[in-house]
Formats: C-alpha cells, sequence, structure tokens
C-alpha cells in the first residue's frame, strides 16, 4: 500500500514537470514571435500623413518596374540626327573669306540657282513636274535623298549655300554626299545645259575633312 502511494507521488510530480515544460516552450514562442514582430514594425517606415505613403507606393512601384524593364537598343545608322547637328554647327562657323554664311537647304526648302529648284529639282527619289539629269565630274550620277545613308548609291544628306547672302562675293551650294554607306563626297553645280546639271566633287579639302571625320563618328 506504501508502495502505490510512493508511485502516485511519483506520478504526479513527473505530471507537474512536464507540464512546466510545456508552459515553458509555449512561452518562449510567444516571446519570439512578439520580438519578430516589433522587429517588423520598426523596419517599416514612418508616415504622418497620406502623401507620403501614396509617395512610398509610387517609388516602390517605379522600383520593380525599372527591374523588369530591359535595356533598349539603337541602331546605329551611317548618318542620324546627331551628325546632322554637328554639320550644322561647323557650317554655321564655317566663313571663308569673301564667301558669307551658309544656309542649309532641303526638300522643300529649296533655293533657286539658275533658276533650278534645288535639290528638289535633280532628287531621283522625289517628285517633282521637271527633274533634270545629273553628272559628277563628267560621269552619269542619280542623285537621291537619304537620313540615314544606309541605301546604296549616291545619298543627299544635306545642303548647304550661301546663293542668298548678298554679301558673299564668291557663290557655293554644297551637297554633302554619301556614296554606297562609306564615302563621303561634296559636290557643287557648276554648269546648266538645257536639263542637264554638272557637279564637280572639287571642293574645299578642309570642308570634305570636317564632313569625313563626323561621318566616321560614332
Amino acid at each position: 500500500m506504501k508502495s502505490i502511494k510512493n508511485v502516485s507521488k511519483v506520478l504526479i510530480i513527473c505530471s507537474l514537470a512536464a507540464f512546466a515544460v510545456v508552459f515553458l516552450l509555449l512561452f518562449q514562442t510567444e516571446q519570439a514571435a512578439a520580438r519578430q514582430n516589433f522587429e517588423q514594425i520598426n523596419c517599416q517606415p514612418v508616415f504622418h500623413n497620406r502623401k507620403e505613403f501614396r509617395s512610398q507606393l509610387l517609388k516602390e512601384e517605379h522600383g520593380h518596374q525599372h527591374d523588369h524593364h530591359e535595356p533598349q537598343t539603337e541602331k546605329q545608322t551611317v548618318w542620324n540626327l546627331q551628325k546632322a547637328d554637328r554639320l550644322r554647327q561647323k557650317m554655321m562657323v564655317y566663313r571663308p573669306s569673301n564667301q558669307g554664311r551658309f544656309r542649309e537647304y532641303w526638300v522643300g526648302t529649296s533655293l533657286k540657282w539658275k533658276g533650278v529648284s534645288l535639290p528638289n529639282q535633280v532628287i531621283s527619289n522625289v517628285k517633282n513636274k521637271q527633274t533634270f539629269h545629273v553628272s559628277i565630274d563628267g560621269k552619269d550620277r542619280q542623285l537621291q535623298y537619304s537620313k540615314t545613308g544606309e541605301q546604296a548609291g549616291w545619298n543627299v544628306v544635306a545642303v548647304f549655300s550661301n546663293q542668298n547672302d548678298a554679301k558673299a562675293s564668291k557663290k557655293h551650294t554644297y551637297f554633302f554626299i554619301i556614296n554606297d554607306r562609306k564615302e563621303a563626297l561634296i559636290i557643287e553645280p557648276v554648269s546648266l545645259n538645257r536639263k542637264h546639271i554638272a557637279f564637280t566633287s572639287k571642293v574645299s579639302r578642309q570642308l570634305l575633312s570636317v564632313f569625313t571625320s563626323i561621318l566616321a563618328e560614332h
């Protein structure tokens, strides 16, 4: 009988110990969870008003969009707007003696040279009522308008002239040409015979050097 009582006491003590262990484990788990929540709360930014909160949301949204944005590669062409602007800047300060100021002309803003609208009436890929035949250094050529210089053949990418400057005693009209995507030339009209205009490529070496260097830029 006495031994049964002793066994009962042992069982009660073991039960109490087990309960204490379980209680301690639950308490530690709750403490850890509370600590984690507290740290998360401290990591969040404090917003004093709705405007700041909305601003933060927009920043996060923009960040996600930026992460998924793939960089775009721009196709490099033989001639482009940047090179055209560089040439324009050079021609604005190009003032040899007695030649005045050079102005840029293009399809739709032609100048009159011996009664002919240039460059309109010598460009093959522009519709005109009357188109003139072209020769360069004695050889028949076909000029075409181009923004990129990518086409095969003789691509006119710019035209500058001082024809309308009354102060210029020496008149020049320069056609800037890219031939077959690589060769830089400058030509100017020298004579008109009925429907034929003769051009020469014998122009200022200084000007040709400027054009060639701009064309070679990357």
